[in-house]
């Protein structure tokens, strides 16, 4: 697949936001407010479209029963590796405990709560990747066959969720698998199928329509919050993937900036809660102007950087 740009620059853009704004509040208390009904379906929209992306990646493989294998090797070198060391340095720093930290190892975190935090994204997306043989392949078929797929999965994780009450009176279901499946197989089916340009007026339609609705219906209740933002989450990445999709970018020095942020991309959402933690040990400012300052101008950039170098170390390492 020919590399695009504006596809890196959104991923790029998706993860700059969670590290750079969403979780980099969380080390100073110089905004108290931010995290609100707006800025929460925003972060929820911001991880949707990273999941969209890369479903529409995965999407692109030609798979069968003679490659099967392989597939799943390639991923899970790239992936799990660098997943599996993010864990144990969560767990030395007191970020998860043992027993969560090795349900997340096992990749079973999301279906036996609690999954580790920040790193139950990852879980999530190792759990989609397992399934995407089956997304790829459908998406390649009937739309209707697709869609009776998710529907399915869907009244699945469902189901489980309500039975484990049931029986155990607790959600044993993490949530979020079930409502970032939606986003994860629109990027695989739109790696297959070509979406018409002249329908993304009708999705920015329903896009608005779909962040109101998820708006109105906000609940006491974060489950079912994230329950109604299904929609929203699907819709809105859409929209953003075909908008950026189509831009271009000529600026040479633009070009590698784009190519180095959507390269240091993964170590970044892995590592940057131990580098803020490790950094802050070293040195703090006492007030909180100075505070975000600090965060924003010497922590953030070295989480970058040291997370490019650690993606290009592991690349070589794959070689």
């Amino acid at each position: 697949m020919r590399r695009n740009l504006g596809i890196d620059l959104l991923r790029g853009l998706s993860i700059l936001y969670i590290v750079g704004f969403w979780h980099l509040l969380n080390y100073t208390r110089v905004i108290h407010n931010y995290n609100n009904i707006i800025t929460y379906r925003i972060t929820w929209i911001v991880l949707a479209t990273f999941v969209l992306i890369s479903g529409y990646f995965l999407g692109g493989k030609y798979i069968n029963q003679h490659t099967l294998f392989a597939f799943y090797k390639k991923r899970l070198k790239r992936i799990y590796p660098p997943y599996f060391i993010a864990i144990f340095v969560f767990t030395i720093l007191g970020l998860s405990d043992k027993i969560t930290s090795i349900k997340a190892i096992l990749s079973i975190s999301m279906f036996i709560r609690p999954a580790p935090r920040t790193l139950w994204f990852i879980t999530m997306l190792l759990f989609f990747y397992l399934m995407s043989p089956l997304f790829i392949s459908l998406s390649r078929q009937c739309v209707i066959q697709y869609l009776l797929l998710y529907t399915s999965l869907l009244c699945i994780l469902l189901g489980y969720e309500y039975a484990s009450n049931w029986l155990f009176n607790y959600y044993y279901l993490d949530i979020r698998v079930a409502v970032y499946l939606a986003p994860f197989m629109t990027g695989v089916y739109i790696s297959n199928n070509d979406i018409a340009k002249n329908k993304t007026k009708f999705i920015l339609f329903g896009a608005i329509i779909a962040f109101s609705i998820s708006c109105y219906f906000n609940s006491d209740n974060y489950g079912m919050n994230l329950l109604y933002s299904i929609p929203m989450v699907t819709i809105v990445p859409l929209l953003l993937f075909l908008f950026f999709s189509q831009l271009t970018i000529e600026s040479l020095n633009a070009q590698r900036i784009i190519i180095f942020l959507s390269t240091a991309s993964y170590f970044m959402y892995l590592f940057h809660r131990p580098f803020y933690i490790a950094i802050k040990k070293v040195y703090f400012p006492s007030s909180p102007i100075p505070q975000l300052l600090f965060l924003f101008i010497i922590c953030l950039p070295v989480i970058i950087v040291a997370s490019f170098v650690m993606q290009k170390i592991y690349d070589n390492m794959l070689k």
